[in-house]
């Protein structure tokens, strides 16, 4: 069995529990860190588990890396405190420095580096939403099919909002991300400010440091919010530059459908609405998207509006 120090970072969540069941039999200590003044949760029926406290700063990376500070092993796994590990990690080896693993939630799949050596060099960066991506460029990776599963909680109205200004108040302290008008324009659009979304989206567009897969989501996105205004028509442009800076992929094409469908005049786009499809049936059959957080439909939603259609004249 590989050393594997697993780490969690909670505010007293007490779904943590799960998630320390979940790794317990797989790794060789679980370091917990708690970023919040009250501790409430019982963890004397767990031995492996070393609890560190760290005074919450508004720097989820400082956290993280923290944790990291304090493992022993010679592998790190991380997983958030309202994750659980569903398979085994037995396929890790000494052959790579790190490991993608599936995030799933029910509704969307991505990958995550999620498992790597335990080294200096490989420390998380941003002070939301933060990643070890950057620090791994240069290492030797590898995608399994290890999957976690994210619980999605539904937060009350007052709780969600919270949680959309500390972002917004992290996101503006983070001077050094590259990635910040990615999330400011994420934050925009789920506050339904959709006019701000698309221009922190148009400012990504342009920016030479944002990588294919992010400037495609974005520009879903910068669709999705004139849709929402009611200017689909002005947005439609955005899926297409979506699906040429990452073919194989599903959710731009899927919107795409569904605007041409819904056109007065849809049977003029037939053959391009029938193309869409069968592309989208290729990948929702065979799992192969290019796109983090892709949108994998139904393939029977896909089957069923291609026989449809085949029948217009």
């Amino acid at each position: 069995m590989l050393n594997i120090s697993a780490c969690i970072i909670t505010n007293n969540n007490h779904k943590v529990i799960d998630a320390i069941k979940s790794v317990y039999d797989s790794v060789n200590e679980i370091i917990l860190v708690n970023t919040c003044e009250d501790f409430t949760i019982d963890l004397t029926e767990f031995d492996k588990v070393k609890l560190y406290s760290f005074d919450w700063c508004d720097d989820f990376s400082k956290a993280r890396n923290y944790s990291i500070s304090k493992a022993t092993g010679d592998w790190i796994l991380i997983i958030d405190s309202d994750e659980t590990l569903k398979s085994s990690i037995d396929i890790i080896t000494d052959k790579y420095d790190f490991y993608f693993v599936k995030i799933a939630d029910g509704t969307l799949d991505y990958d995550s580096i999620r498992i790597f050596k335990n080294r200096k060099d490989i420390r998380f960066q941003n002070k939301l939403h933060e990643s070890v991506e950057d620090c791994c460029k240069n290492l030797k990776g590898c995608k399994t099919n290890i999957q976690f599963f994210h619980t999605i909680s539904s937060l009350p109205q007052d709780e969600l909002r919270k949680k959309f200004e500390r972002n917004f108040r992290i996101l503006l302290k983070d001077k050094r991300s590259k990635t910040k008008n990615v999330h400011f324009a994420k934050h925009y659009f789920a506050m339904q400010q959709y006019a701000e979304a698309i221009e922190y989206g148009h400012k990504v567009l342009k920016q030479k440091n944002i990588n294919l897969e992010n400037k495609a989501m974005i520009s879903i996105l910068i669709y999705s919010a004139y849709n929402l205004m009611g200017y689909g028509n002005i947005g439609i442009d955005y899926l297409r530059l979506a699906i040429q800076l990452i073919p194989m992929q599903v959710h731009a094409r899927y919107l795409l459908v569904n605007y041409l469908y819904s056109l007065p005049d849809k049977e003029k786009h037939k053959d391009l609405i029938l193309k869409q499809l069968v592309t989208i049936g290729s990948i929702v059959t065979f799992k192969n998207s290019d796109l983090p957080l892709d949108y994998y439909c139904d393939i029977n939603f896909v089957n069923k509006t291609r026989k449809e259609i085949e029948k217009w004249q």
